[in-house]
This record gives structure tokens, C-alpha cells and sequence, in this order.
């Protein structure tokens, strides 16, 4: 009562080609994760095939958080789903692929840490929605539609929570919201969206973290993080321009609030896509 499954390396014709004939027919079982068949073949990849994987995978993730930070539950499930069609096309080690979904779900819980709940809520999340137990339930997938629907459970239990725990917005941060949202690419602070809406500084700061778990400041840089990292995938766009068209002038200063938000420097996003912290 137990299942056989094979991998099966290329052709070798000597004796020494065994440890390499070895590592291809291991590498081979990562077909299995992909379909129902319990043989698969050892097909070779170049290193630009490998490649190509990695970034859009990184970039789907950011793409999925930014929709459940917004609300889009369905259309964060269409990002699971684009992202998992990129690895079976590209038949990615079983691994990076356990290792991506972990980086999803840290994602999703750290969403959920920044959202204001009450105890007892807090206390039914911990007990029926814990990260750990999701971490346990990805490394114990044998295949990739089981993977999936651990990954699209947590994507509609971070949705549902979101929902659940998210109060009704202050008229005053809707207004900042959209004064970001409009000014960002300008050198705003403080102070300024202050007389934007005609209030204390200090008071606008409590009350923007007190409604939604964030310091004004934190929203502003997430914000123009965010559309660096759109501006970023544009091959012809300095790391010097994208600082300035998401208002930080100095280069230095932009590379450190990238640094922070991002998890990598804005060179390493551009090569390698984004780490997540």
C-alpha cells in the first residue's frame, strides 16, 4: 500500500556519467508534481529558460498582495493562478515552487498583522488561520493542484479577514488616500497633506494610524515603493529617474526607503524581482 515514483534521466553511455545521471533522474520527479502520470522524463533546461521564470514569479506575488490590499480577492486568485501556470510551464524544481507559495503566505499574514482587529478576533485567527499550520500544509502537497488549494484557501482567508476587520474610512484619510495617490511624484511630507485638509499635523498622524494601523509617512513611502517598482520593469528607466518620478530627489535616500519596503536594493529588483521580505 504505498505509491512508486519514477524519474528517469537522459541517456549516459559510462560508468562516471552515474553521479549526473543521478541528479537528472531526481531533478526528472519534479514532472510528477505537475501532473497525474508517476513516471516523468528528465528534460534539460538552459539557463535563460531557468531565467525566465523567476522574475515574473516575484513580480505575480507583488501583483497579489497589491489586489488583496485593495480588496480584489478574485482577482488576486487570477495572480495565484498565472503564477502556478508559469511554473508548470517551466516545470520549476518542486522546492522553489513550496518556497515561493511560503513567501506568498508570509505575505498574507503580514497583511493581516497590520489590521486592527479585537482579541477575540485576533484569537480565532490564531486558532483556525494559523501561519504555520499553512506552512506545514505546503510542504506536505505531493502536487501542484493540491499546492493550489492551499495557496488560493489563504488568499480567500486573508480576503475574508481583511473584510472582517477593516473599519469604515475616515472621510479625512479617503482624501489623503487620494492626495497620495495624486501627488506622490511630487516632494510632499507631513505638513503639507496637513493644510491639504486643513488640520494639525500631529492630529492627522494619530488619526490616519489610528484608523488604519499605518503612520501616514509609512502609507506615502509604500505608495511611491509600489510605483518605483511598476517604473523599474521599464527597460530604459534609470534607478536615478524612477527616483525622481516617485518625488525623492536624492538617490542615496531612494535606494534606502526601496531598500526598506522592498527587501532588496532597486538594482537587485530589477535583476532578481522582488525578494519579499
Amino acid at each position: 500500500k504505498f505509491t512508486v515514483s519514477i524519474g528517469i534521466s537522459e541517456v549516459h553511455h559510462t560508468v562516471g556519467d552515474l553521479p549526473v545521471a543521478w541528479l537528472q533522474a531526481r531533478d526528472a520527479l519534479s514532472g510528477i508534481f505537475y501532473g497525474d502520470s508517476r513516471v516523468s522524463v528528465y528534460l534539460r533546461q538552459t539557463e535563460q529558460q531557468r531565467a525566465t521564470v523567476q522574475n515574473p514569479a516575484y513580480r505575480l506575488i507583488d501583483g497579489i498582495v497589491d489586489a488583496l490590499r485593495q480588496g480584489d480577492s478574485e482577482k488576486a486568485v487570477c495572480g495565484l493562478e498565472d503564477l502556478l501556470q508559469s511554473y508548470r510551464v517551466h516545470q520549476t524544481a518542486i522546492e522553489q515552487v513550496k518556497t515561493t507559495g511560503m513567501l506568498l503566505c508570509s505575505a498574507c499574514c503580514r497583511l493581516l498583522s497590520s489590521c486592527r482587529q479585537e482579541e477575540s478576533a485576533q484569537e480565532e485567527y490564531a486558532q483556525e488561520d494559523g501561519e504555520l499550520e499553512t506552512y506545514r500544509r505546503i510542504q506536505d502537497s505531493k502536487s501542484l493542484h493540491r499546492l493550489s488549494d492551499v495557496l488560493r484557501d489563504r488568499i480567500r482567508r486573508t480576503a475574508e479577514t481583511l473584510r472582517t476587520c477593516r473599519k469604515p474610512e475616515h472621510p479625512l484619510v479617503r482624501e489623503i488616500g487620494l492626495f497620495i495617490r495624486a501627488n506622490y511624484n511630487k516632494p510632499i511630507n507631513l505638513q503639507k497633506m496637513a493644510e491639504h485638509v486643513h488640520v494639525n499635523g500631529s492630529y492627522l498622524s494619530s488619526l490616519y494610524k489610528k484608523q488604519t494601523g499605518e503612520a501616514l509617512i509609512d502609507a506615502l513611502n509604500r505608495y511611491r515603493i509600489d510605483r518605483a517598482k511598476q517604473l523599474l520593469k521599464e527597460p530604459g528607466k534609470k534607478v536615478l529617474e524612477v527616483a525622481q518620478a516617485v518625488g525623492i530627489e536624492d538617490p542615496a535616500y531612494f535606494t534606502h526607503v526601496f531598500t526598506r519596503y522592498a527587501g532588496v536594493s532597486p538594482k537587485e529588483y530589477r535583476m532578481n524581482g522582488d525578494s519579499s521580505r
